[in-house]
């Protein structure tokens, strides 16, 4: 499921999500992202096992205000259907302390949202929750 374009809007911050690179898909690979607020990345895969792990960096961002950013996903089978383990780092640029204090929690209720919203998806798509 996290390589299907089709499936990012469906949960996540994304509008768009869009496979630039040459394939097989794997580590390399490219995608560019429109996200529901308006700004764009360009992010490159830094880890990728099939249906089991992957991870990628934004190497480019249209938000001025956004710097470094890495996500992870690692998916595990369970007795019940899979596990999902989400681990995300953002240092945005030029924000003080205090704006990352206070972001720091708001980013973490809207990536709770999208966590909620991705279990609704697989439950309605492969009748399993995530």
């Amino acid at each position: 499921m996290l390589e299907e374009e089709e499936a990012w809007p469906q949960w996540s911050y994304e509008t768009r999500m869009t496979w630039t690179g040459p394939g097989p898909l794997g580590v390399g690979s490219t995608r560019a992202v429109e996200m529901r607020s308006g700004g764009r990345v360009i992010d490159e895969v830094i880890a990728w096992h099939p249906q089991m792990h992957m991870a990628f960096r934004v190497n480019a961002v249209s938000v001025p205000t956004e710097g470094a950013s890495v996500e992870e996903f690692r998916i595990e089978p369970t007795p019940r259907g899979c596990r999902l383990t989400w681990t995300l780092a953002h240092d945005p640029k030029q924000a003080s302390l205090g704006v990352k204090l206070i972001g720091r929690p708001v980013m973490n209720a809207k990536y709770r949202q999208y966590m909620a919203k991705l279990g609704k998806y697989t439950e309605q798509r492969f009748g399993i929750s995530i």
